[in-house]
């Protein structure tokens, strides 16, 4: 026993150096296995949040096309503005008024995009909603919306570019297909119950994928993220329903809350080096969901069964804080909480 602990220990820490060694390798400029340069991108939620961050990333590594997809027209042509003044005529940029939950909608999109912009070289599945509440707040309408938006929508995307809506025979150019999920898939507590589940099936739909385009895996390429918290409109808003239990279930050091623009970079970085899960920004939580997560090709085999039975004791950790602060706060308790939860924190 006490040559084995040491020895665990440092295989502990000599995978944590790889890894972090790695991440910023895997985030620099030697991550150009795939050059966006000259390509058409589709995506969906596309007029702020993450997915304008990906719009105004992607026009600093030369796109030729943008297409916007999203259900406000309003919102879109001020993203599409706000694109344009910053690259001026070095792209172009179309706009797509749409619901994602919405198949046809979806379809006509992408087929107008084609015919507008040529062959879309990159679909990316980025829109969301999220309505954090106590369970018992919830309704059949919330749950209906995230699975809708959040799940179905990115089933819609992958249909249109990848089905029978525009045929892989159709062209010989390589298609690559990003989903956005959540670190949520991994980590689901208290005030998600609508949200977190629709995360988790985006990700086994996509371990589906990829597996089922394995015998053409040098035409279509699978793909799919894990973002942190972010600062985005939309986690601005999701703070306004939070329960209180959401905020305390971690210590502050760990509510760490990413820019739109670091977890765009992280994501497009993944889709050039050919990652299958392309990393975030969040190294302990890029950790956590790989360790959480099942039938996938891993980016460092050796360093994940390092550290595997370590991120056991973590998670384990993980969930006896969660269950601590439920216990604390005692929501089923209180006769009156006075839609204290309601209350932005």
């Amino acid at each position: 026993m006490s040559v084995l602990l040491p020895s665990a220990i440092g295989l502990a820490v000599v995978a944590l150096a790889v890894y972090f060694g790695w991440s910023l390798f895997e985030g620099g400029t030697l991550a150009t296995s795939y050059k966006f340069g000259g390509a058409h991108v589709f995506i969906t939620g596309a007029s702020e949040g993450i997915g304008f961050q990906l719009c105004v990333a992607l026009g600093r590594r030369k796109v030729k096309t943008l297409s916007l997809f999203s259900r406000t027209q309003k919102k879109m042509d001020v993203a599409k503005a706000k694109l344009e003044r910053k690259f001026g005529p070095d792209i172009n940029v179309h706009t797509f008024t749409g619901d994602a939950s919405d198949p046809d909608q979806v379809e006509r999109a992408v087929k107008s995009a084609v015919k507008k912009g040529g062959h879309i070289d990159v679909a990316i599945a980025a829109a969301g909603v999220a309505t954090p509440k106590y369970f018992e707040d919830l309704t059949p309408a919330d749950f209906a919306l995230s699975s809708n938006v959040n799940y179905l929508g990115t089933v819609h995307l992958a249909l249109s570019y990848l089905g029978k809506a525009y045929p892989i025979t159709q062209t010989s150019a390589k298609r690559r297909f990003m989903a956005v999920s959540s670190v949520a898939a991994s980590v689901p507590f208290i005030g998600y119950a609508s949200y977190a589940p629709t995360k988790v099936a985006v990700r086994a739909f996509c371990d589906v994928l990829r597996n089922e385009f394995a015998d053409i895996s040098e035409r279509v390429s699978i793909h799919i993220c894990f973002p942190p918290d972010t600062d985005t409109e939309g986690f601005r808003k999701e703070n306004e329903t939070k329960p209180i239990e959401c905020k305390k279930v971690w210590p502050d050091m760990f509510n760490e809350v990413f820019t739109a623009d670091s977890v765009a970079e992280s994501i497009l970085c993944g889709i050039q080096n050919g990652c299958y899960h392309c990393h975030s920004p969040d190294t302990f939580g890029n950790l956590l969901v790989s360790r959480g997560w099942g039938a996938y090709p891993r980016n460092w085999l050796l360093v994940e069964c390092l550290l595997g039975g370590l991120f056991v004791l973590l998670q384990e950790a993980m969930v006896w804080m969660m269950d601590r602060c439920v216990r604390k706060y005692r929501h089923h308790h209180l006769m009156n909480r006075c839609d204290s939860h309601k209350k932005p924190i």
